[in-house]
């Protein structure tokens, strides 16, 4: 049989000659080399309509009129973490229907940015400091901290947004405490490059960040004479600001090695050095 196409005209003329002069479907098929389905649904045709013509094909209407494409927008321009299955359950039709529709619209499928959630006082405290640091030398500065890698419990995250809106915050996914911690992590950088990168067992203590000073950082930082120290972990500020005083003579007499002058100022609540 030949594969599905439009009949001719004379194709269909064919059909129903045959039939006048009796042959039945099958016999028509093998002659014209056509499916039984095709010449039934002529025969069909002929019978209701008496014409051999196509009929227009109508458009179907768009399950998602304007009204719901409009609505759609509203709700992901201000809660794109929306999934398009509630949609699609409402308005009875597939979740990739959905996508479709928004992506018509502007909408596009988008990774969420992933920050830190700051307080006001926190992105106040920032920009002061920026400020107040706008000119200081930052080649002379050392900073230090603790990376906690933990695992999702919701999974990979997606969103709806339109473009070049990624740093808003409600296109924003907060970067809580939440999950599984998988592997601790401490390194220093300065402005030479990055430093030793060290995997932290456990909880990290006070006793365990003047170790990594004294032993990791001050032996391989190769700094200028003079410079500061920036700890961004929440243990040294709770633990190492009263002990890196005591240690800071040894220190001292390590990094002299290196023709180092320590002078340390550990970070305050805020998480930010401050230089004699």
């Amino acid at each position: 049989m030949s594969q599905h196409r439009n009949l001719s005209v004379v194709e269909r003329s064919s059909i129903i000659n045959l039939r006048d002069s009796g042959l039945n479907i099958s016999e028509i098929s093998r002659e014209l080399n056509m499916s039984r389905n095709t010449v039934k649904l002529w025969l069909r045709r002929f019978d209701s309509e008496g014409s051999l013509e196509r009929m227009p094909r109508m458009p179907q209407p768009s399950i998602l009129t304007q009204e719901r494409v409009q609505r759609m927008v509203s709700v992901y321009e201000q809660h794109p973490f929306t999934p398009t299955r509630l949609f699609a359950e409402e308005f009875d039709c597939t979740a990739q229907t959905i996508r479709n529709g928004l992506r018509r619209a502007g909408i596009r499928n988008r990774k969420p940015a992933k920050k830190i959630l700051l307080t006001e006082a926190h992105k106040t405290a920032r920009v002061r400091f920026a400020r107040d640091y706008r000119d200081f030398d930052f080649s002379r500065v050392i900073f230090t901290d603790e990376k906690s890698f933990k695992s999702s419990q919701i999974g990979r995250r997606h969103l709806w947004r339109v473009n070049n809106t990624r740093y808003e915050p409600r296109n924003v996914l907060p970067n809580n405490e939440s999950g599984r911690v998988v592997v601790n992590m401490w390194a220093w950088m300065s402005a030479a490059g990055p430093g030793e990168l060290v995997y932290i067992p456990g909880r990290a203590t006070g006793a365990t960040y003047l170790e990594l000073l004294q032993d990791t950082m001050l032996p391989t930082c190769g700094m200028p004479r003079t410079l500061y120290i920036h700890i961004g972990a929440g243990v040294a500020r709770d633990t190492v600001v009263a002990g890196f005083a005591a240690a800071a003579a040894t220190a001292a007499a390590k990094a002299a090695e290196h023709g180092t002058l320590l002078r340390a100022r550990v970070a305050r609540r805020a998480g930010y050095f401050r230089p004699n």
